[in-house]
């Protein structure tokens, strides 16, 4: 899906290839997106729930529908909007890209303008980054980068997980 191609055009094509959710509004209101970091942050001891996750939706609330194709067809009235703002950080080297953040308090979600020569900046395709500061990893972050969607991504995870169980619970 290339550069400059409307977001309703763009996401009716990750919906084709697969990308998506079942129903993208679950990718674009950001709640797959707190879905993953929840686990993360539960991983590093977070005692949260999803109601605790601070969401910014990319769509306005009038757009939904609970079919998704109706739901994509709407998005068409804010290709503009996302246009502009696109254009407007293109001219001030920013790039948008949803992130999800874990504080030690907080837990939010929500697209941000990013760098275009930071690392989450030239993220590419489907590509899903963790980037991790800590006081040893502050000024230089520890960053891992790789694929995050697609059939052959999703089915290495569910047989990874099948593994994780088959260890944890049956010794194997």
């Amino acid at each position: 899906i290339g550069a400059g191609v409307p977001l309703s055009q763009a996401v009716r094509e990750a919906r084709q290839l697969g990308y998506t959710e079942p129903h993208p509004a679950d990718d674009l209101s950001g709640l797959d997106v707190a879905r993953k970091a929840l686990i993360l942050s539960r991983t590093i001891g977070r005692n949260l729930n999803l109601s605790d996750v601070e969401t910014k939706p990319l769509f306005p609330e009038r757009l939904y529908h609970a079919d998704p194709d109706i739901f994509v067809q709407r998005l068409s009235e804010i290709d503009q909007e996302i246009a502009d703002m696109v254009q407007k950080g293109a001219s001030q080297r920013l790039v948008p890209r949803y992130v999800a953040r874990i504080e030690k308090e907080k837990l939010s979600v929500g697209l941000e303008m990013v760098s275009e020569n930071s690392p989450l900046g030239r993220l590419q395709g489907t590509d899903n980054q963790i980037v991790i500061r800590t006081r040893r990893y502050d000024s230089n972050p520890l960053i891992v980068t790789g694929p995050g969607a697609g059939a052959e991504v999703t089915a290495a995870g569910v047989v990874n997980d099948v593994v994780a169980i088959a260890t944890a619970y049956f010794g194997v």
